[in-house]
């Protein structure tokens, strides 16, 4: 579990960036969490731009020579460029869809200012606010990353000023509609910005209580409750794909005597370097140890081969002794030992209920540790 520190943080969010794992999780939730507003901006957008000909006809009453060129910019260039924006959001495609909208919203302003352009030959003036409202509604829905969307919409306000002041000249009103632009573009600029700081910091905030809720905070291993979980989930696993699990419960010798001995701050040491030792012998992807009770961990293996897998937690164990922590009252060896109880289950049956088999596992688990603290202790007893 790694959670940055205060200062650290303060500098990803400063940066809208975090460390490389860190942020590849955050824009994958990040991409998840924004398809509704994505879906909801694209479909009003079609809408907007569909029913263009009735408010044209009803507020605008454009020229007859202007109204075909207009139509084939709206129906032949803005909505095909938002109906593939929204082809965007379909499953196989969503990794283009930050850049699909990008492109929409270039498509969508760049048609509003084709057809300023050319009712301005006509002596038709399209209303210059409809780019603002295409920037605004895609900074307000889209929900793309500040530093993604800013340059691109940075790139069509100079573009649509440029193009403004080229069409009707450098007059009152044309560097009037440009500076309204500017300035929308600027608060939109900012509060972007702080929206994503905002969710960025509110994202690193229930990720850490995640985190936390889940975790021993002594030793850094998965807590109890994770461990509960995550058994479940594998067992069911191992059911569909006829795989298998493999559990040992271990548990440190004379704990007790070793807090009544040196104190608990030394105990606290003592679990965190077992925790350390633990954790750093888990290397496959669904293999994991946890801490479940006091000086009580489990270690879970997925898809060993049974004697891989008894192998693996023998060596789990014994390195505990190998640790080398000096206990005195911890019998011949005068050091921290553990004992552990280990089972496997071996391609579960799929109408079998999980939660039952974990409970299972985990209670013979625990009988086999105890044959093994009756047997004389800093051993393994396994099914």
């Amino acid at each position: 579990m790694t959670i940055a520190t205060e200062a650290a943080l303060k500098t990803s969010l400063r940066r809208l960036r975090f460390d490389a794992p860190l942020e590849a999780a955050f824009r994958t939730d990040f991409e998840r969490d924004s398809l509704p507003s994505r879906l909801l901006i694209l479909v009003l957008s079609i809408v907007s731009v569909a029913l263009t000909p009735l408010y044209d006809a009803l507020f605008l009453h454009p020229p007859a020579a202007f109204v075909p060129v207009s139509r084939l910019l709206q129906f032949g260039v803005q909505i095909p460029g938002l109906l593939l924006a929204l082809i965007a959001c379909l499953p196989p495609l969503r990794r283009a869809l930050p850049a699909a909208m990008v492109l929409a919203t270039i498509t969508v302003t760049g048609g509003l200012f084709l057809q300023r352009m050319i009712g301005a030959e006509q002596g038709y003036v399209v209303p210059f606010g409809f780019a603002a409202i295409t920037i605004a509604a895609v900074y307000a829905l889209g929900r793309l990353r500040f530093t993604y969307f800013f340059p691109w919409s940075l790139l069509i306000v100079v573009a649509v000023n440029g193009a403004e002041l080229h069409t009707f000249g450098v007059n009152s009103e044309a560097l009037y509609n440009c500076l309204s632009l500017s300035i929308l573009f600027a608060m939109l600029s900012a509060g972007g910005y702080v929206l994503e700081h905002t969710t960025r910091e509110n994202w690193y905030r229930r990720r850490q209580l995640s985190m936390l809720a889940l975790h021993d905070p002594l030793t850094g291993l998965p807590n109890r409750r994770h461990f509960d979980r995550s058994l479940v989930q594998l067992i069911r696993a191992a059911a569909r794909e006829s795989g298998n699990v493999a559990l040992m419960v271990l548990d440190i010798d004379e704990f007790k005597a070793y807090n009544d001995r040196y104190g608990h701050p030394a105990g606290d040491v003592c679990l965190s370097r077992i925790g350390a030792w633990l954790s750093s012998q888990m290397r496959r992807p669904h293999d994991f140890c946890a801490r479940i009770g006091g000086e009580e961990f489990v270690a879970v293996w997925v898809d060993a081969k049974p004697a891989d897998a008894r192998r693996l937690a023998e060596t789990l164990r014994a390195g505990i002794a190998a640790l080398g922590i000096t206990h005195e009252a911890g019998g011949e060896s005068r050091v921290v030992t553990a004992s552990g109880g280990f089972v496997e289950v071996i391609a579960p049956q799929p109408e079998a209920a999980a939660h039952g088999i974990a409970k299972l596992m985990l209670r013979r688990a625990d009988d086999l540790l105890y044959q093994g603290k009756h047997a004389g202790r800093d051993r393994l007893i396994a099914d």
